[in-house]
């Protein structure tokens, strides 16, 4: 099993990507779940703890560790590429 899942919100797809994917990756023991909102231009950081995920949201501009690749540094403006221009 991965210890790093990461997911792209999908339209529509957000209560599979929010809720019941939470629970399939606490199921099959991941231990942490990155969840990128191209709308929202932001990075959600589940880490697990226990049975529960304790979430940090991270903005575009932010920067993220994960302690399970040392010396990572997580851009979500890097992951979620230029914003659509409507």
């Amino acid at each position: 099993m991965p210890h790093i899942v990461v997911e792209v919100v999908s339209p529509g797809g957000e209560q599979r990507d929010f809720v019941d994917k939470h629970e399939e990756y606490l199921r099959v023991g991941v231990r942490e779940y990155w969840i990128l909102e191209t709308e929202h231009r932001r990075m959600h950081a589940l880490v697990r703890e226990g049975d529960t995920w304790e979430e940090t949201i991270v903005p575009e501009s932010g920067i993220y560790h994960t302690v399970f690749l040392p010396g990572l540094q997580v851009r979500p403006a890097e992951l979620l590429g230029p914003a659509s221009v409507l």
